[in-house]
């Protein structure tokens, strides 16, 4: 398919069935992420980490929306790379003080809508009416959820336990997929095999509990006891 074919607006980018690994999500979301993170800290504007933190929220909610609605891993990527930039560009424009043109009256609501409209509400209306998930697909899109949550939590823990949002580091994030790896390596993530998941998912407040002890070695310490 043409590049210029991928889009929400082309019925036949919409898949029947989902036929992607669950190796497949979490190597879509360590890409995504990095790239966020990086695009972030290559900002010509120092962004406030509750912008970091709140961004990440939204490009997971396009990654993860359009996915279930398309069955289209590609697709889902591409607007949710897409819609890094376009929510960098925004929280620039809130963030930027030195501009000659200030824009006061944004908020990250505006910047939630912005996103949205580029992404999530070009999704096919005509689509949405007849949407279902057969049984098999529904129990993949729940495990995938559980990964989805893990992961984009394991992030926000680590962004909300730094003072200085330039002094994160690459090393934190080596840590982070370096746990989740070993464990697919094991076996010990998949759709047939995801009760490590559903532990983890079920421990979620205590794993992720915001206090200051809680660094990426503690949350992957209590993950692993979990599991164990």
């Amino acid at each position: 398919m043409d590049i210029s074919e991928l889009t929400l607006k082309n019925i036949s980018v919409y898949n029947e069935k989902m036929d992607v690994s669950l190796k497949d999500i979490y190597i879509s979301l360590k890409i995504l992420l990095e790239q966020y993170i990086k695009c972030c800290l290559d900002s010509n504007t120092s962004i406030d980490k509750y912008y970091i933190d709140k961004g990440i929220i939204i490009i997971i909610n396009v990654f993860k929306l359009i996915l279930l609605y398309t069955k289209n891993l590609e697709i889902s990527k591409i607007y949710s790379f897409n819609s890094i930039y376009y929510y960098i560009e925004y929280i620039n424009q809130i963030s930027n003080k030195e501009s000659e043109i200030v824009f006061v009256n944004l908020t990250i609501n505006d910047a939630i809508l912005y996103v949205y409209r580029k992404s999530i509400y070009e999704i096919s209306d005509s689509y949405k009416k007849k949407f279902a998930l057969t049984d098999e697909d529904n129990l993949k899109f729940k495990i995938i959820g559980y990964l989805v949550l893990s992961y984009q939590s394991i992030f926000s823990s680590y962004i909300n336990t730094v003072n200085d949002i330039n002094k994160l580091s690459p090393s934190y994030f080596i840590k982070i997929n370096s746990f989740y790896e070993s464990l697919f390596d094991k076996k010990m993530l998949d759709y047939s095999n995801s009760e490590n998941l559903k532990k983890i998912n079920n421990n979620h407040s205590n794993i992720f509990e915001y206090n200051n002890n809680n660094d990426i070695d503690n949350i992957i310490s209590k993950m692993n006891n979990i599991i164990k």
